[in-house]
Order: structure tokens, then C-alpha cells, then sequence
């Protein structure tokens, strides 16, 4: 049974400060917030519990398949990520040429894999991502529930393994902790 996420609050953390993306709080309504959060592509990116309850709306949970990316982007995971992938779509993984996986794209400006071949030329600040962490953590915790209830992850304990971002206390304190 598909389950679409309620409108309820983001459950343990509602004492989360509001994500202000150099708003003043008084003139960052719901409505100016989320459209803030479009043109800064990275926030509303992030929000993958609404994308995924879009997705939910036109194809049932059996064609789709929610991989971590983390995994993707660790070279000793890459393989048994992209297994999993060609297992997902039937296809024979061997004869699908893997060592693309490893193998630089032409836009690339290294030698590394990547993507798009786009590589970062900065870290955000550690203060920006423990609040983007903190502002997240309720929507990262309806994405866990909205995989379970649709089962998209075999077990809580294997969706706490791939993605534990999505579970109460990770990653940062007061995230339901």
C-alpha cells in the first residue's frame, strides 16, 4: 500500500530553529521559504521525502529503487551499489561493462570518477551543514517512514545501515535524540 507523507509536524524536530537562508525570520513565510530553498537548489534537493512522495504519486513502489549515495561516491561500495542496480533492472551486471564505474567521464577535470565530473572547489563551513543537518532532520525522518510504509527498505535495520541520516539522533544532536 503506497503511503503519501502527512501534513503533521516533522515529528521529534519540531525544536529545530527554522532554516532562515539569510532571511530575517519575520519575512520568511512558508511560501517565500520554499521558493528561497528553489533557487538555492541544494536545500530543496535535499528534501527527498517530498521528491520521492512525488514520485510515489505516478509509479508504484515495486519501479522504484532509493540507493544511498554516500555509497555511491565510496569507491569500495560502488560495485555492490551498482549489483544491486542491475539485479533492480534485470540485467546481467557482468556484461554491462563495470569499469566504467571507474573510469574518469570526459568533462572531468581529474583523474577521479564522478557524476558530472564536477568537482568541488570548497567545504561549506561546519556550522552551515550542522544547521542544514538539524533543519533537515525531519524531513530525513519522514523519508525513512515513507520508505518503510511503501517498502522501499527491506527492514528498518538495513535502511538504519544504508541511510542512518534518516533515523532519530544521527548525525546531529537534537535530532530527536
Amino acid at each position: 500500500m503506497r503511503t503519501a507523507p502527512t501534513s503533521t509536524p516533522l515529528g521529534p524536530c519540531n525544536s529545530t530553529p527554522p532554516l532562515q537562508l539569510g532571511l530575517p525570520h519575520s519575512l520568511a513565510p512558508q511560501r517565500k521559504l520554499y521558493k528561497k530553498m528553489e533557487d538555492n537548489a541544494y536545500v530543496y534537493r535535499s528534501m527527498y521525502a517530498q521528491h520521492l512522495s512525488n514520485w510515489l504519486r505516478h509509479f508504484p513502489p515495486g519501479q522504484l529503487l532509493i540507493l544511498p549515495s554516500e555509497a555511491v561516491f565510496v569507491p569500495a561500495s560502488v560495485e555492490a551499489q551498482f549489483k544491486r542496480l542491475a539485479v533492480f533492472l534485470g540485467i546481467d551486471y557482468a556484461a554491462s561493462n563495470p569499469q566504467a564505474l571507474f573510469t574518469a567521464s570526459p568533462a572531468s577535470t581529474s583523474a577521479a570518477p564522478h557524476e558530472n565530473g564536477r568537482e568541488y572547489v570548497a567545504h561549506p563551513p561546519p556550522a552551515l551543514l550542522d544547521e542544514l543537518r538539524g533543519w533537515l532532520c525531519g524531513h530525513n525522518i519522514r523519508l525513512g517512514e515513507l520508505m518503510l510504509a511503501n517498502g522501499l527498505a527491506s527492514s528498518a535495520a538495513q535502511l538504519a545501515a544504508d541511510m542512518p541520516w534518516t533515523q532519530p539522533g544521527q548525525l546531529v544532536s537534537g535530532c530527536g535524540g
